[in-house]
């Protein structure tokens, strides 16, 4: 009988969402089973072992208070993401410009009272929002349940100069209140540009994975 072989090949992926019409504001490791696998020793090397585990592990030695911080330092930062429903049969994201209020523990979004997104909202209240500064490789992915309301004092308190260019002024009857409760974040945090570049190229030489920056989830 022929060498035995057990091994661990780890997998990760990620699929996004189309993209639907709108501005910032949008109107309108296969797991190694137990037992033996025969296999010619001719065709099996500690190297290709290696190279399959290059993909890094999640790892943040960060507590978790302080990945929530920086979280939503990010958001608010950041500001626009791609806000993503679900319409019972498919994801539908747009980018969203976002008041991030942490003391209110809440993502606030002015949209227009049209837009299948609203309905989408209704039937399925579970939504997400992703962050990118592609150019830090900072990233930043929050989830959560959302409520459509007409609350114009909140509207009001919201505005800024930058939503004219979507309606007239803030007491304009088709703006609607768009609230996010965060429930969980995921976090992805580069040192820097420069940095990344560096540890890319040491990785080639070394065949290693890249230490790109940290990554944790947490509940919010």
């Amino acid at each position: 009988m022929g060498p035995s072989l057990q091994g661990v090949a780890a997998q990760k992926t990620m699929k996004d969402g189309g993209c639907s019409r709108g501005g910032p504001h949008s109107r309108s490791r296969l797991i190694g089973l137990p037992g033996n696998i025969h296999a010619r020793p001719a065709l099996v090397s500690d190297r290709s072992q290696e190279t399959s585990m290059k993909e890094p592990q999640d790892d943040n030695p960060a507590p978790p208070e302080e990945v929530r911080d920086r979280i939503w330092e990010l958001a608010e930062k950041i500001d626009i993401c791609m806000f993503t429903t679900w319409d019972g049969e498919e994801q539908h994201s747009r980018p969203l410009s976002a008041r991030v209020r942490r003391d209110e523990h809440s993502l606030y979004f002015l949209v227009d009272e049209a837009g299948e997104k609203n309905a989408q909202i209704d039937q399925f209240p579970k939504v997400s929002c992703a962050w990118a500064d592609n150019g830090n490789y900072k990233y930043v992915l929050v989830s959560g349940t959302a409520v459509l309301s007409n609350d114009r004092a909140k509207i009001s308190e919201l505005w800024t100069k930058s939503d004219e260019a979507w309606w007239e002024d803030r007491n304009d009857p088709t703006i609607r209140l768009l609230t996010v409760t965060p429930e969980r974040g995921e976090l992805w945090d580069s040192p820097g540009k420069a940095v990344a570049l560096v540890k890319m190229a040491k990785a080639m030489l070394t065949g290693d994975a890249p230490e790109m920056g940290d990554n944790a989830k947490v509940d919010l």
